[in-house]
């Protein structure tokens, strides 16, 4: 029957359509709302962070001070103001990580599985340690580093006198590559996680990864060896220890799988004999008798078979009131439909049989009036 002749068909396709676009509406609805509320945290941090500009100043430029003892100049006129709110944007984005990351995973969660809700709170708080480790990292570990080897190619009858801007732009920059790049053990799981690979096949590609990460390593620094290795080497060795985690999940993955897979039978418990009746009574007890020498003797196993078979599979969860309601709904929309189609068939029999019952009614009539009429007999 083509979707002409069936109204039904067309609503129920507009019905999914409408549902469709109601939920891909709802969620732009609810990223909107989750950028917003990041968005209004930050400029409060923001607001926050101008207050301790010159100690955030303090805390960044001592670093080539200590090594070098030289002195940033301003070439500028408008260096400090844009230093100013450069550096309060990046500590309040510093600050807020956590509340984004927050942000970022309770969008996610709704659409995985229970299983898969558990590692939700794992990798938040991995994130939020691997990019402040990664940024405490760069400011204690690689910026010192790196000024100091650049220091010794400054020739001799030269001063380093380092622009502000640009220099708060190199360590503003490192910070983020180093924070990012630590990450890198969150997003190996995460790939394994969604099914994109294995950690087998990870392991096989570990040649490659390593020139990727050495390749990553060269546009995220500055043009130094030194600063090179000091991101590749950190970003391969977190490498290793995402495929180690990564391997440890997809196993317990699988435990999981064939756990939720295996479905223990359950079977209606039996009906109770009717009440009342000797017919009833007389039927229960014959069957009694009849089966009651060779039931006798697997009375015990039949009940410990009931028992098994009556238990609940470990994942086993009730419907909810209005999950019932939703599938009862279903139900009598599916009945509804059913209904007209049988009654639209049994219309369209109904008149063609007219003529012929007519036809059936003119010959009763006709024998009834031979069977009165007394010159026939």
């Amino acid at each position: 029957m083509s979707s002409q002749n069936n109204p039904d068909l067309d609503s129920e396709t507009g019905s999914e359509g409408s549902l469709a676009d109601q939920s891909f509406v709802s969620h732009l609805v609810e990223l909107r709302d989750r950028l917003l509320r990041v968005v209004l945290v930050m400029l409060v941090l923001f607001i926050i962070a101008m207050f301790f500009y010159d100690a955030i100043y303090t805390f960044f430029s001592t670093v080539i001070k200590e090594i070098t003892g030289a002195k940033l100049t301003v070439i500028d006129p408008l260096s400090p103001v844009m230093l100013m709110i450069k550096i309060s944007f990046t500590a309040s984005f510093f600050v807020s990580m956590p509340y984004i990351l927050y942000q970022l995973w309770s969008f996610v969660a709704p659409g995985l599985y229970q299983h898969e809700r558990r590692l939700v709170v794992p990798l938040l708080v991995s994130s939020v340690v691997l990019f402040y480790f990664g940024v405490a990292f760069a400011r204690f570990v690689a910026l010192p580093l790196m000024f100091k080897f650049i220091a010794g190619l400054v020739p001799a009858d030269a001063a380093m006198a380092p622009d502000i801007m640009l220099y708060f732009d190199r360590v503003i920059k490192l910070l983020f590559a180093f924070g990012i790049a630590f990450e890198v053990p969150v997003a190996t799981i995460i790939i394994v996680w969604a099914g994109l690979t294995t950690p087998e096949k990870l392991q096989e590609k570990r040649p490659y990864i390593i020139v990727g990460v050495f390749v990553v390593a060269m546009f995220l620094t500055p043009p130094d060896a030194w600063s090179q290795v000091l991101l590749a080497v950190p970003m391969w060795l977190l490498f290793e220890l995402g495929v180690v985690l990564s391997r440890m999940y997809s196993g317990n993955k699988e435990q999981q799988e064939d756990e939720e897979n295996t479905i223990t039978p359950f079977r209606e418990p039996d009906d109770e004999p009717p009440a009342g009746g000797p017919a009833s009574t007389g039927i229960v007890a014959g069957a009694g008798k009849v089966s009651g020498s060779a039931g006798a003797e697997d009375t015990g196993q039949g009940e410990d078979d009931s028992a098994a078979e009556t238990q609940y599979p470990q994942d086993y969860r009730p419907l909810t009131e209005e999950e019932l309601d939703a599938e009862l709904d279903r139900f009598d929309e599916e009945m509804e439909a059913l209904d007209k189609l049988e009654d639209e068939q049994e219309g369209g029999g109904t008149a063609d049989d007219k003529p012929e019952s007519g036809d059936a009614e003119e010959k009763t009539d006709g024998s009834n009036k031979q069977a009165d009429d007394p010159d026939r007999r």
